[in-house]
Order: structure tokens, then sequence, then C-alpha cells
């Protein structure tokens, strides 16, 4: 397989993979390719609607791959796993952050006595 093929093939094998809407896994194509589920993202809830990003890394390859999708918010909302068509290649990227929280507390007062 040359290199142009590889994402061809490793995407039609992810396609398959998930098409059940099934994306905790970590498992072996027909293909041969080894994908596993790595990250889950939630949106803002929308009306009817929550989005989804779902994140899959092949192991096979390096490559990392997402699928969103919309889950319903209500019993009458179906899941809806072809909203945004299909997986896209994706790049991982890691950065860390620091990060300042500011609280606030009621400031003792002294009472009669400690004056």
């Amino acid at each position: 397989m040359s290199e142009e093929q590889i994402p061809e093939a490793e995407f039609e094998a992810l396609k398959k993979l998930i098409s059940e809407g099934e994306y905790d896994f970590e498992e072996e194509s027909e293909d041969g390719f080894t994908f596993k589920h790595v990250d889950q993202r939630e949106h803002h809830d929308r009306r009817w609607f929550r989005r989804i990003d779902e994140f899959f890394y092949c192991v096979s390859t390096g490559r990392y791959w997402m699928k969103s999708w919309d889950h319903g918010l209500t019993e009458n909302q179906e899941h809806e796993y072809d909203a945004y068509g299909d997986p896209v290649e994706v790049e991982r990227h890691e950065e860390q952050v620091t990060k300042t929280v500011v609280t606030w507390t009621k400031k003792r007062t002294p009472e009669k006595s400690d004056v």
C-alpha cells in the first residue's frame, strides 16, 4: 500500500467500525487497522441536541480521526450519527496551561473581647 492509499483505506475501515454509533472501543478492523477511542468532547446544549466530538487513534498508522454526531436531549429526539458527515483526520495538540483561580472568604472581624 502506498502512502496515498493508506488514509483512504484507513478512513473506510474507521467509517465501517463506527457506522453503528458504538464509539468506545479498541479493535482491529477487517482491513487490519487497529483503532482506539481516545477522547470525547461535548459542546453546549442546543434546543434539541448536544454535539459530541469523538476522537480515535489508529494504532496501525499513528493518525487521529474525529467523528461528530448529535446526542438527542429528549426522549423524542433520536441520536443523529450522520449529522456532520464522515470522520475527518485531525492532529493532536497538547499544551500545559497554568490557571489562576480567585476565591473570596469573609474576613474574620475581631470580637469585643479581642480589643
